[in-house]
């Protein structure tokens, strides 16, 4: 039994070792020997000593780096932060193993203190409008031949460069706010002013329009108010004419209704007067 331990033991050692002893290069990598010959192997099943000859597997499509806000000035003094995409790949595997111990951040580092004098520069010769306009475009893709000598000492090659973002930096972006709020509380204001000034001149033009309104209406009243009169008074001509002793009589018993209508009032009358007698004949 121990010795079939032992058998089994020994072939579970030999399996891991074969495990790790083996590793698989894919068709989109190529590989590159962890001692100092650094030899480069293409893809496939290799079986090496491990430690000793480890292999590491390097990605050799195009890759991204993303290299994050840049601050530079415009040449109408703007304070910007720019984000830069670079797409790269590499093209000498040897000298990008001794440039950057295969580590992909070297790259970004590299690259990062490449780029950013020369995105300084560039952008120190263009105005905001022209940054965030069509001719940014040409001045990034000039970007590419300025990183070839860099890219050529890191061993990789420049594929493309884009701007991703520009923003402007916080304190820029904290005045632009607060210009904003200004320019808003301004165009409001004006447009309260406006809308007061307004309002006055429609109450006023009210104003005047209903004093003018009242004016023509008392002016019409008083017109009506005559013309009914002077057509009452020949109305009352004509009444008069056709019974003057009637309408003499009608005119003193209005009289007397005044003059009694004060109950207070005592009149002294002859007993020949004509209201005496006509109270005497007077039959209901």
């Amino acid at each position: 039994m121990k010795v079939k331990s032992i058998i089994l033991g020994l072939i579970g050692l030999v399996i891991i070792i074969g495990y790790f002893a083996c590793t698989e290069i894919q068709p989109f990598q190529q590989g590159v020997m962890a001692n100092k010959s650094q030899k480069v192997l293409s893809p496939g099943l290799y079986v090496t000593l491990p430690i000793l000859d480890a292999i590491t597997p390097v990605d050799m499509r195009d890759q991204a780096s993303s290299l994050q806000s840049i601050a530079v000035t415009t040449q109408d003094k703007i304070d910007l932060l720019i984000d830069v995409s670079v797409l790269w790949k590499i093209s000498n595997i040897t000298t990008f193993a001794k440039a950057t111990a295969l580590d992909n951040t070297a790259v970004n580092t590299a690259l990062i203190e490449a780029i950013t004098p020369i995105v300084k520069q560039k952008i120190a010769t263009q105005t905001l409008a022209q940054v965030l306009g069509s001719t940014s475009n040409a001045m990034i893709a000039s970007l590419s031949a300025s990183l070839n000598q860099t890219a050529e000492k890191l061993g990789i090659q420049i594929i493309d460069v884009n701007l991703q973002n520009v923003n402007y930096a916080p304190d820029m972006l904290n005045a632009a706010y607060q210009k904003m709020q200004a320019t808003s509380k301004q165009a409001v204001a004006a447009v309260t002013t406006a809308g007061q000034q307004q309002a006055a001149q429609i109450t006023s033009q009210g104003l005047v329009a209903a004093s003018a309104v009242s004016t023509n209406a008392l002016v019409q009243a008083a017109t009506i108010r005559g013309q009914a009169e002077a057509q009452a008074q020949l109305i009352y001509n004509a009444a008069y004419a056709k019974d003057p002793q009637f309408f003499a009589f009608w005119r003193s018993l209005q009289l007397y209704q005044q003059l009694f209508a004060n109950k207070q009032t005592v009149m002294l009358v002859k007993p020949q007067g004509q209201f005496l007698q006509y109270l005497n004949t007077y039959k209901p």
